[in-house]
């Protein structure tokens, strides 16, 4: 049982994720799935429509997205991925503009199956990472980039000196 947990899970990220194939969903998620974690600002909940509005918005946004599975363990019912997602940054994602530079984040999700489809997945990863991945890339410098004054040591000693 492990052995096919693993392989329905593994579709999610070849099939789903990596190229798109939104009809797999249905096929491989509960009508009661639950997407939910300490990464996601709320649980995303609701089948079809939650995951592939999801997938949709994240796959548009780094249309070059691919996810490495870099590990998976399962036992009983669970199946524990670590993967790694990359992807290029093409348009607007979460109200921040496109960077058009490759990005790279590190994640690991927690799958629960019941009757041979995935009913829940407890996600973490690092959404502050990603943001500033993408904001960093997009910043405009400022107006004093680069006339900051260097502080001497002896500079330095005068300020933090008791009088």
């Amino acid at each position: 049982m492990s052995d096919h947990n693993k392989l329905l899970v593994r579709r999610y990220f070849t099939e789903v994720l990596n190229k798109g194939k939104y009809e797999l969903i249905k096929e491989l998620f509960s009508p009661s799935f639950i997407f939910s974690g300490p990464s996601l600002a709320k649980p995303v909940p609701g089948m079809p429509d939650g995951l592939y509005d999801f997938v949709a918005n994240i796959r548009h946004a780094f249309p070059d997205l691919y996810v490495s599975v870099e590990n998976e363990i399962a036992e009983e019912n669970q199946v524990v991925v670590i993967w790694r997602m990359t992807g290029t940054q093409e348009h607007p994602f979460r109200g921040v503009p496109p960077a058009h530079t490759l990005g790279s984040i590190t994640g690991m999700d927690i799958f629960t199956i019941e009757n041979g489809r995935i009913e829940g997945m407890w996600a973490f990863f690092d959404m502050r990472s990603v943001l500033e991945q993408m904001t960093v890339r997009t910043r405009k410098p400022s107006r004093t980039a680069g006339t900051t004054k260097r502080r001497t040591p002896a500079a330095s000693k005068k300020r933090t000196s008791k009088h």
